[in-house]
């Protein structure tokens, strides 16, 4: 299956919240968590969201609806 990522960030709990939206809205996620030390070197410690490519549209908008891209104003 093809993944694509939806959102990233450094917090645990905002990736818990987000991942606890998605699944509550029948999309199943999987967490790649970067800031393990095999990964902080190379791609600076964000944990990632990743949803089926078919699902990524339907998880943005409600990431989006749910506040959660604020931040990046």
């Amino acid at each position: 299956m093809e993944m694509s990522t939806v959102y990233k960030n450094t917090s645990d709990l905002k990736i818990v919240t987000a991942r606890h939206a998605l699944n509550e809205a029948g999309i199943d996620t999987f967490i790649l968590n970067k800031s393990d030390s095999a990964y902080v070197g190379l791609f600076g410690g964000e944990i990632l969201v990743n949803v089926a490519v078919e699902k990524a549209e339907e998880a943005v908008a409600l990431l989006r609806k749910g506040g959660f891209y604020e931040e990046e104003g």
